[in-house]
């Protein structure tokens, strides 16, 4: 399976989910179990980039963001969660002060079946994101296929004038 991901230069390299080990993400609470993030496209990777940093991002785009093509192995296991399964309420948090989200995602990494979690993207919930247990076995398998230099198109750059 093919995944991307755009990540610092520093951190194009890092399959190890320490990025949010601790504080979590959208499918993780963190509570020192990271989760890599990545998207079985490119596009789907710049939207969600630019949905996370929010206005800030594009009134200056970042120049030091790598391109990330990743190699995961199918056969080590794939779940799937379609838009469907998602409830209205999942982005609320919880007593247990954790999202549906992170209920889930923590679940999938307890388990340990499934290297991947394939999910829909919340910015564009036709295509999807996938996110690697890094605590899995089959993780050692996973391999940096190419590592590049992405340029953000400066038409997605807001000049200022445009009402957010």
């Amino acid at each position: 399976m093919r995944l991307y991901r755009l990540a610092s230069r520093r951190q194009a390299q890092r399959l190890d989910g320490a990025g949010n080990r601790d504080s979590g993400a959208r499918w993780n609470s963190g509570r020192g179990r990271g989760v890599v993030y990545t998207s079985l496209n490119v596009s789907t990777c710049v939207l969600e980039m630019l949905v996370h940093f929010g206005p800030s991002l594009r009134t200056r785009l970042p120049r030091n963001i790598m391109l990330v093509e990743i190699e995961a192995p199918d056969d080590a296991g794939i779940e799937t969660i379609e838009a469907i399964d998602i409830p209205g309420s999942a982005a609320r948090v919880g007593a247990d002060g954790r999202t549906w989200f992170q209920r889930t995602g923590d679940a999938w990494l307890e388990r340990g079946e499934a290297l991947i979690l394939v999910a829909p993207s919340l910015v564009s919930p036709r295509d999807r994101n996938a996110m690697l247990n890094p605590a899995h076995p089959r993780m050692k398998h996973v391999r940096v296929l190419h590592v590049e230099r992405f340029h953000f198109d400066p038409r997605l750059a807001l000049s200022g004038n445009e009402d957010v």
